[in-house]
């Protein structure tokens, strides 16, 4: 689900665009969008108690076929239209739930809103990303396992993105200063994968990397996005989901 006031980030990412001509000018479309999808008229279902967990489906764009679907976020660039929403979107959680087998929801950084505390105290697991900033790595540190939402340290996976390994700030050492073992995952950084956000196929690029004839370096970038998953999936067993 993706949960980030305005942002159209994931869309890009997985809806690819095409141009179709129309009179003497092209103008792009976007395939595969249902104009009533998105948690928006979701959560207008939902709030008029109008939605049975089977019927959540209807509102996501499916990305592949009985394993992921995407909810897309509240369309407001307004914020207090997108914290308003945010108050019914709990009932979208609850009753997402039921249906899937886990719900992934993509939250915006930045100000921890009332909203946001409570998606985050309802979680079974949170993902902490952050990137190779001393910054962003001070104020994990100061949340883990001592702020309430980000505790205990079981519930929390803090996770490097856009990793370059030759950085001071690479993951085993942000683990041994933030006292982790054993080290912590990250994502490296990929070209091919930032190029795939902006063109709309990242799942081709998934398809196309999973083979024996790709670089080292886009493997091993392959292989940072599934030993994270094996992590998730670890995780919650562990806890008996």
């Amino acid at each position: 689900i993706d949960m980030a006031c305005g942002s159209d980030t994931m869309q890009k990412a997985f809806t690819k665009k095409e141009k179709k001509r129309s009179g003497f000018f092209s103008k792009p479309v976007q395939e595969g969008l249902n104009a009533a999808s998105g948690t928006d008229a979701l959560i207008t279902a939902a709030t008029s108690n109008k939605v049975a967990p089977e019927i959540v489906k209807s509102y996501t764009v499916p990305i592949l076929k009985d394993r992921l679907d995407i909810l897309y976020g509240i369309r407001s660039q307004n914020r207090q239209t997108f914290e308003n929403a945010l108050t019914d979107f709990i009932r979208v959680l609850e009753i997402a739930d039921k249906y899937y087998d886990i719900v992934y929801v993509d939250l915006e950084k930045g100000e921890l809103t009332e909203n946001i505390k409570r998606i985050l105290k309802m979680s079974d697991l949170i993902v902490y990303p952050f990137e190779q900033q001393i910054d962003q790595i001070e104020k994990f540190e100061t949340l883990w396992g001592k702020d309430e939402l980000f505790s205990p340290k079981q519930k929390v996976i803090p996770l490097l993105t856009k990793e370059d390994a030759f950085s001071k700030y690479n993951s085993d050492n942000i683990a041994r200063k933030i006292g982790m073992k054993p080290g912590m995952c990250s994502i490296i950084y990929n070209t091919l994968y930032m190029e795939a956000m902006q063109e709309g196929t990242i799942i081709n690029l998934f398809f196309t990397l999973n083979n024996d004839e790709a670089s080292y370096r886009n493997n091993y970038f392959l292989k940072t996005i599934l030993d994270l998953n094996m992590l998730i999936i670890d995780r919650l067993q562990q806890f008996n989901f």
